[in-house]
């Protein structure tokens, strides 16, 4: 396919008069070679093919268009096509969209749709109307935000496409006009972060985060990246050191593995240390030692709590900052073990601990921190939530079908459900098994494990449809989990569980108190507020509140204070 795909370009540039622009072709021809082999692993028997005949439909279109420049229309085209295919796995239909929208003033829509189908035609006409609404505004403000998303969310190829292109316009931000650039990373900070953010495409979101940041504050970006190329060959001597024991120990363990080194953004640096007032030198977690284990299945607990075991019989855990989300996952399926260990040196080093399989569904998007960080505008707009998990369900089902175009097109707007006694309830779009079941009422909500929509068993988190008829399952116990609010739209719902949720902290932060006061009796210490600031230094807690509620829950150990009395 790639010879054929050569000797077509050959035969175009042996055909163009214009022998100046030769080395430009040459450049495309390399680039859709490129393009190819990022895409070859999604395509289907026929895709090849496809993908040629949209490329050289490209070509030929920017040959009639005499007033692109060389850096811009299917050159362009083919560099979004890339980040596309391989930073966010779009097939090649998609991909073939991406191609072609940015030339539909030179190509016929009836050749397209003739060649492509029909839905290719539609995205790419929501695509040009994408553009026509970006192409003079600022994205700075909630009303351009919320007009930029009801756009984006009638296609979500649409909102992938657009994102990998502005991360694209981003890489060339420094050649553009400044009311272009102003406009661009306008774009990228308020609407295409958050989104790559959410769905945990993090290459993107920290590539788009950091040149926001050389954008808008090049002396820090310059600064940070100094310091961090300077320290570059201690940080080096330092992991390998770090690592050597741990290596060695697996080995004879006879567990396979490959441990790799995750350095933190500029940006995410920058932005901890202007949060917590540090210099650089104090940033302790600028990068993570992450040990990556290649067993079945059926082994991975095992074998990560092995893995586990191995690090700390050479470093000291630290007592507050272990997470175990291998045996109880974040809601949106993270599975990991992340633990805080004193090195020889005597500095923190963080260490997760996971499988392959659970490696690459963190890194490619199937399972995003953002429910663990701070809110963006985009979750103010109804359904948004909702439509974004789809998006994200879908990017992890890509693999069976890279090729399809995706369907999960939603409008902001209402639907009308009805009880099981017919009683007609009008939730927002987007509303889950939760929203209803908080609108019979509180109690309900609280304790609602699922429901019965139109005689079939669903989760509490299933959308619910117009139309449907649903029978709310409740339990007597009430327990709420943090991650109900990624499930609900409506302010009823979130308010009732926020209220919930503030009481139960209440008493979680009342137990901790109490189990502080009965180990420092025990130890013979003296209750006062001399001692509570001592004991916020040693576990690195700011306020006292939060330190009685981790200990109340459980996630720091207070029994392994008498290793610590004599410093308090």
């Amino acid at each position: 396919m790639l010879e054929e795909v050569t000797h077509a370009v050959s035969r175009t540039l042996h055909n163009n008069p214009k022998s100046t622009e030769m080395s430009a072709y040459e450049k495309a021809s390399k680039n859709y070679r490129k393009l190819y082999r990022l895409a070859k692993h999604t395509m289907k028997p026929g895709d090849g093919p496809k993908l040629e005949r949209a490329f050289h439909l490209a070509l030929a279109a920017y040959e009639k268009n005499q007033h692109y420049s060389k850096a811009s229309g299917t050159f362009q085209s083919i560099e979004v096509a890339k980040i596309a295919a391989e930073n966010i796995g779009l097939g090649v239909t998609p991909i073939i969209c991406t191609l072609l929208y940015g030339l539909v003033e030179n190509i016929s829509l009836s050749e397209i749709k003739k060649e492509f189908g029909a839905q290719v035609v539609d995205t790419i006409h929501k695509l040009i109307e994408v553009e026509s609404i970006t192409q003079f505004k600022e994205v700075n403000s909630t009303t351009n935000v919320e007009a930029l998303i009801i756009l984006l969310i009638q296609d979500p190829n649409v909102a992938l496409i657009k994102m990998a292109e502005n991360l694209q316009k981003m890489y060339t931000l420094a050649r553009l006009p400044h009311k272009q650039q102003l406009r661009i990373a306008s774009q990228a900070k308020y609407i295409y972060t958050p989104i790559a953010h959410r769905l945990g495409l993090s290459t993107i979101k920290s590539a788009l985060e950091d040149i926001y940041l050389k954008f808008i504050d090049p002396e820090a970006y310059h600064t940070l990246t100094a310091q961090l190329e300077r320290t570059k060959a201690v940080r080096k001597r330092f992991i390998h050191k770090f690592r050597s024991p741990i290596q060695e120990a697996l080995q004879r363990e006879k567990i396979p593995f490959t441990i790799k080194t995750r350095i933190k953004s500029v940006a995410s640096i920058w932005n901890k240390m202007k949060v917590l007032g540090l210099p650089f030198e104090q940033v302790y977690d600028i990068f993570a030692i992450r040990i990556i284990l290649d067993v079945p299945i059926s082994r991975e607990k095992l074998s990560c709590w092995k893995a586990y075991k191995v690090v700390t019989s050479f470093y000291r855990p630290h007592p507050g900052k272990f997470r175990n989300w291998l045996s109880y996952p974040r809601s949106n399926g993270y599975k990991s073990l992340h633990a805080t260990v004193m090195s020889s040196e005597g500095t923190w080093v963080e260490v997760q601990v996971r499988t392959k399989r659970m490696d690459e569904m963190a890194e490619k998007g199937y399972a995003a921190h953002w429910k663990y960080k701070k809110a963006s505008k985009i979750e103010c707009i109804p359904g948004v939530d909702t439509w974004l998990r789809q998006l994200r369900t879908t990017l992890e089902e890509r693999s069976q079908d890279s090729n399809k175009l995706i369907d999960t097109s939603l409008q902001i707007d209402t639907i009308e459900v009805f009880t099981h006694k017919n009683q007609a309830i009008s939730l927002p779009l987007g509303a889950t098994v939760l929203d209803f079941a908080f609108k019979l009422g509180t109690m309900s909500g609280l304790r609602c494990t699922g429901a019965q929509i139109n005689n079939k068993l669903v989760t509490y988190h299933h959308a619910l449809k117009h139309g449907d008829r649903v029978k709310v399952i409740t339990t007597s116990k009430q327990q709420v989990p943090e991650d109900w609010f990624d499930f609900t739209v409506t302010h009823q719902a979130r308010s009732d569980i926020k209220k919930f949720l503030q009481q139960e902290k209440e008493k979680v932060i009342a137990q901790g108190r109490e189990l502080a006061r009965k180990q420092l009796r025990q130890l013979h210490l003296t209750w006062n507020a001399e001692i509570i600031k001592q004991l916020l230094v040693l576990f690195e807690e700011k306020k006292p509140e939060e330190f009685y509620y981790k200990l109340g829950e459980g996630s720091i150990a207070l029994q392994h204070l008498k290793n610590y009395t004599h410093i308090l």
